[in-house]
């Protein structure tokens, strides 16, 4: 399984938090953040992904929600 990142957008509720559900792909993780939030997030990172961007500074402040498994 892999770790997979859901942020949701600028005028959600939790525009300050990351989704992690834990999949065995990407097709998966989404089906259940669909399931979960609806169409109510904004973007899906990889583990590369995420942290590529933490690297570079993003979501310095970021919240996490309780991670999900598949």
């Amino acid at each position: 399984m892999s770790k997979h990142y859901f942020t949701f957008g600028q005028n959600s509720f939790y525009h300050n938090h990351v989704q992690i559900i834990y999949a065995e792909s990407p097709e998966q993780a989404e089906d259940k953040m669909f399931e979960l939030w609806g169409s109510q997030w904004a973007f899906q990172y990889t583990e590369e992904q995420w942290q590529a961007s933490i690297s570079e500074g993003f979501f310095k402040n970021i919240k996490k929600l309780p991670p999900v498994f598949c």
